[in-house]
C-alpha cells in the first residue's frame, strides 16, 4: 500500500505538470500572434512607403534621379527585410518585381488576380496569407496597399510587399 505522502507528491506533480503543459501552450500562442503582428505591421509600413516612393516615380517616370532614388530605397527595403515588391499599375500589371536578387522591370508581363485588387478596393488595405495568387510557390504574408496620384489623390497603381511564412519560425 502506498504511503499517503507518495500520494500527495504524485498529484502534486502531475498537477504542477499540467499547468506547466498549460503554460506553454499559452506562451507559444501568444508569443506566435505577437510575432505575425508584427510581420504585418512591418509589412504595412514598408507598403506604405514604397507606395510613396512609386507615386513619384510613376509620375516623373522621364526623371532619372527619382528612378535612382526609387531603385534605393527599394534595394534599401528589400535586402534589409527579406521581402518581396510588386509595384503595379492601375490595371494590374506588374511594373517592378523586387527581391534579394534584384529588381526586374514588366515582370514576364504579368497580372496580378483581379480578386486581389477586389479586395484591395473593399478594405482599402489587403492582408493575406498564401500564394498570392499561385504568383509564389510557397506561401507568404502578404500586404497590399494603392498608390495614390500626388497630384489629384486618384489611383495609379498598387504595391504588394510579401514576407516568407517561416520568417516567423
Amino acid at each position: 500500500m502506498k504511503t499517503l505522502f507518495a500520494r500527495y507528491l504524485a498529484s502534486t506533480l502531475i498537477l504542477l505538470f499540467l499547468s506547466h503543459i498549460i503554460f506553454a501552450i499559452g506562451f507559444i500562442s501568444l508569443t506566435f500572434d505577437y510575432s505575425v503582428e508584427q510581420i504585418r505591421e512591418m509589412l504595412s509600413d514598408d507598403a506604405e512607403k514604397i507606395a510613396d516612393m512609386s507615386a513619384a516615380l510613376i509620375e516623373n517616370d522621364s526623371d532619372p534621379r527619382i528612378m535612382q532614388m526609387f531603385l534605393t530605397g527599394l534595394q534599401a527595403i528589400v535586402s534589409y527585410s527579406d521581402e518581396t515588391v510588386i509595384v503595379c499599375n492601375a490595371d494590374g500589371l506588374i511594373l517592378y518585381f523586387a527581391d534579394e536578387a534584384g529588381l526586374t522591370y514588366g515582370y514576364k508581363s504579368t497580372h496580378l488576380p483581379q480578386y486581389l485588387f477586389d479586395k484591395l478596393y473593399d478594405d482599402g488595405d489587403f492582408y493575406s496569407v498564401g500564394t498570392l495568387g499561385l504568383f509564389y510557390d510557397t506561401q507568404h504574408y502578404t500586404c497590399g496597399k494603392y498608390i495614390f496620384s500626388d497630384a489629384d489623390e486618384s489611383v495609379i497603381g498598387s504595391v504588394f510587399v510579401s514576407a516568407p511564412t517561416d520568417s516567423v519560425m
